[in-house]
C-alpha cells in the first residue's frame, strides 16, 4: 500500500511567484545593466569581468522567484557585482530570441557566464533555487578555473585518457546542458578503451553516471560489454543500471494524452521499442506493456487499451502497485474515447481502484478522473456531481 501511495504523491513543487520580472537595481542586490548585449560585452571587456546573463521569460514561475526572492539579496549582490557586469533577457522578446537561438537556450531559467572576449560560455546553469547561497555557489564556479568549462576543457586536452579528468569534465559540460558536446566527449573517450583497462571502477563511474539514455552510442556501448562488468562490478549494479535506463525512457512517452503525430518522436519508440523486445531483465514485461499501451493511445485503439488492461488480471509481472498505476494511467488515456461501450468498460476498472484510495488527495483525484471519462460519454449530469465531491475535498 505504501508503494501505491507513493506513485500518487510524487509532485514536483514549482515556486510561482506572481508580480512582473523587473531589473533588481537597488545598491543591495544584484546590480543589472539597462543595455544591449553588445552593450554589456563592451563593458564586461572594459572592466575585465564576465558577463551574467539571466534568460527568463515572462511567464517563468521560478525566474520570478529568483528576481522576487534571490537577486535583491545582499550577499547575492556583494559577490556578483565584484565579479560579474548583470543583464537580465527576456527570451521571448526582441534581442532575447536571437541570443537563445546562440546559446541554445531550452528551458527557463537558464544562467549564462560568458567570456566577453569570444562569447563563450564559461558556465551556465539550468533552473533555480530560493537559497542565495545556492546561487553564489553556482557564481563561484564560473570564477574557479577548477570548475569551470575553460578550465576543465584545458585539463580534458591535456589528458583524455585520464578517466577522473573525464568524467569531471563530462559532469562540467552536462551542467550546462551541453549535451551533444557531452555526448561526443563520451563517445571518444569509451571508444578509445582497450581491453585491458576497459572494466576499471573509474570507467565504470563514468558508465553508471554519463549513460542515460537507451538511443545513445554509449548505452550501445553498455550493452555490448555488460557480460564483462558483470563480472568485475557486480551483476546487480550492472543490470540495475540498464533497468534504470530503460525505467526513465519508458516512463517518458507515457504522457495521458495522446500526442499530435508531427510531434510524436516515432524513430525514438520504434527503437526503444526494438531494444526491449530483446531485453529480458527487471520488469521487462510491464515496460514492453507501458509502451504497448503508448502505441495503442497513439493509433486511437482504445478498445485495445482497455483489452490491455483486461489482460493483466491474470499476468504475473504486474504487482498490484504496477497494476494500480497501470489501471490509473489506462483510465486517464481513456477520457478521450467517444464510445460509451468502452467509456463503461473503464468505469468498471476505476472501481477497481477503490480500495487503494488511502489518502483524500487520491480520491479527490479519482473523482475527478471519473468526471473526466462522465463527461466523455456526455453524462453531463454525474460529471458535475464528481467534480462538486472532488472540490470539497480541497
Amino acid at each position: 500500500m505504501m508503494r501505491i501511495n507513493l506513485l500518487l504523491k510524487c509532485i514536483i513543487t514549482t515556486i510561482i511567484v506572481s508580480g512582473t520580472i523587473i531589473p533588481a537595481g537597488n545598491a543591495q542586490g544584484i546590480q543589472f545593466e539597462e543595455s544591449t548585449f553588445n552593450e554589456a560585452l563592451a563593458k564586461a571587456r572594459q572592466q575585465k569581468k564576465l558577463l551574467f546573463i539571466d534568460c527568463y521569460t515572462t511567464w517563468c514561475g521560478p525566474c520570478k522567484m529568483l528576481s522576487k526572492m534571490v537577486f535583491p539579496n545582499d550577499t547575492a549582490g556583494a559577490f556578483f557585482n565584484k565579479h560579474f557586469i548583470n543583464l537580465k533577457m527576456d527570451m521571448e522578446k526582441g534581442e532575447g530570441k536571437t541570443l537563445s537561438k546562440t546559446f541554445r537556450i531550452t528551458g527557463y531559467p537558464t544562467l549564462l557566464f560568458i567570456n566577453p572576449e569570444n562569447q563563450e560560455i564559461v558556465y551556465r546553469v539550468c533552473g533555480a533555487h530560493p537559497n542565495v547561497q545556492w546561487l553564489v555557489g553556482e557564481a563561484q564556479k564560473a570564477v574557479d578555473p577548477n570548475q569551470n568549462l575553460p578550465g576543465l576543457s584545458a585539463r580534458y586536452t591535456e589528458n583524455k585518457q585520464d578517466a577522473p579528468t573525464v568524467l569531471r569534465y563530462l559532469n562540467g559540460l552536462g551542467a550546462a546542458s551541453m549535451t551533444h558536446e557531452r555526448d561526443s566527449v563520451l563517445h571518444l573517450y569509451l571508444s578509445s578503451l582497450s581491453d585491458e583497462n576497459r572494466y576499471s571502477e573509474d570507467n565504470w563511474q563514468i558508465i553508471e553516471s554519463q549513460v542515460n539514455e537507451p538511443y545513445s552510442t554509449g548505452f550501445e556501448y553498455l550493452l555490448k560489454y555488460a557480460p564483462g562488468y558483470r563480472q568485475s562490478i557486480g551483476e546487480e549494479k550492472v543490470n540495475e543500471k540498464i533497468e534504470t535506463v530503460y525505467k526513465y525512457a519508458v516512463s517518458r512517452f507515457i504522457r495521458r494524452k495522446r500526442i499530435p503525430a508531427e510531434q510524436f518522436p516515432q524513430p525514438m519508440f520504434d527503437r526503444l521499442v526494438s531494444l526491449l523486445k530483446e531485453y529480458n531483465g527487471k520488469n521487462a514485461s510491464f515496460y514492453r506493456a507501458e509502451l504497448n499501451l503508448v502505441d495503442l493511445v497513439q493509433k486511437g485503439d482504445y478498445k485495445g487499451v482497455m483489452d490491455a488492461l483486461d489482460g493483466t488480471e491474470k499476468d504475473p509481472a504486474f504487482s498490484d502497485d504496477k497494476r494500480f498505476y497501470f489501471t490509473w494511467v489506462n483510465l486517464n488515456y481513456l477520457s478521450e474515447c467517444k464510445d460509451p461501450v468502452i467509456i463503461n468498460r473503464g468505469l468498471a476498472w476505476a472501481e477497481k481502484l477503490k480500495p487503494y484510495l488511502s489518502t483524500p488527495a487520491m480520491k479527490r483525484s479519482w473523482l475527478l478522473m471519473k468526471s473526466a471519462l462522465y463527461a466523455a460519454k456526455g453524462d453531463s449530469e454525474t460529471e458535475k456531481a464528481l467534480k462538486e465531491e472532488a472540490e470539497k475535498m480541497k
